[in-house]
């Protein structure tokens, strides 16, 4: 008799199992969201990016810009997104949308929107007038600022709290995420289904065996370009239907994110990889300037 640890194996009903309760509880997320939209008709969504360098100084250089003598120049940009079931209106505000903190703001201006949306910046008093905004009509601003780490602080009084709302605002990261996922999810399916048909192998030789059998080099080599051919085939229908899932998704997203978001949203993801890396050039340069002897 063979003893069985306790540890459970992971089987073709488990996967199956926990795929079926992923997608239970997708259905619970989209019913919630379809409720809320049928509950708040009027959603003003509000996302910015993180500020993006315009430019880099090093120790204590100062750099003159439009007159104004500073440091750090960034650009960060603000959408204001109708993501409700009916048009937003200039009699739904108490008072116009406003950027405060207006010192660290050099320039405001309008980037991106709706053809059809109607909006009046006032670009002296930091100002958005909304006066019409249909659902899915979108408004992007660019900001230029004099600090590196500036946070938008944006003043929206509107009749009712729940009428405005800040959002994370990166909708082009769900399509590859999702093709990631379907990738892995398949690909785990198909291993667990050959684990479960092919019988595993008996006892090997703990010892090294090339030194008495030279042909078990060559043995081992076809293993392992076999092992390769048979990973690339079971990764071929996962493959296709990662793309496959992909383009739906971008496909359904394209119904529910209007142009504007959806461009804004590659923006702040492009936002995040630009600091990065910005970073890690100053960690370069700041390295080699301690390398340079001082005269």
């Amino acid at each position: 008799m063979h003893a069985t640890s306790g540890v459970g194996i992971m089987t073709l009903d488990t996967y199956l199992g926990l795929f079926g309760a992923a997608t239970g509880l997708l259905g619970l997320f989209l019913a919630y969201y379809f409720y809320k939209k049928s509950v708040r008709t009027k959603v003003l969504a509000i996302a910015y990016t993180d500020p993006i360098p315009r430019m880099v100084t090093f120790g204590k250089q100062e750099v003159v810009y439009e007159g104004v003598l500073m440091r750090a120049l960034s650009t960060v940009y603000l959408l204001l997104w109708n993501r409700g079931t009916a048009p937003i209106e200039a009699s739904d505000f108490l008072s116009p949308v406003s950027i405060t903190a207006s010192k660290q703001v050099l320039n405001l201006r309008v980037h991106d929107k709706d053809a059809a949306a109607d909006v009046t910046l006032n670009e002296d008093a930091r100002t958005l007038t909304i006066s019409l905004l249909r659902p899915g009509e979108a408004v992007t601003l660019i900001a230029e600022v004099t600090s590196e780490n500036y946070t938008p602080d944006i003043k929206v009084e509107m009749k009712s709290a729940d009428m405005s709302t800040f959002i994370a605002g990166i909708h082009s990261v769900y399509p590859p995420l999702v093709a990631v996922l379907t990738f892995f999810i398949l690909f785990s399916v198909e291993f667990a289904v050959l684990k479960d048909i092919i019988p595993e192998p008996g006892p090997t030789p703990t010892y090294f065996p090339f030194k008495e059998d030279p042909g078990a080099l060559v043995f081992v080599a076809t293993a392992l370009l076999g092992m390769f051919v048979g990973v690339a085939a079971l990764s071929i229908v996962p493959a296709i239907c990662s793309f496959i899932a992909q383009k739906l998704t971008k496909a359904v997203l394209a119904r529910t994110v209007t142009p504007v978001a959806w461009r804004f949203s590659k923006l702040k993801v492009s936002a995040v990889t630009m600091r990065t890396r910005l970073k890690q050039f100053r960690k370069f340069i700041d390295a080699e300037y301690k390398k340079i002897e001082p005269n």
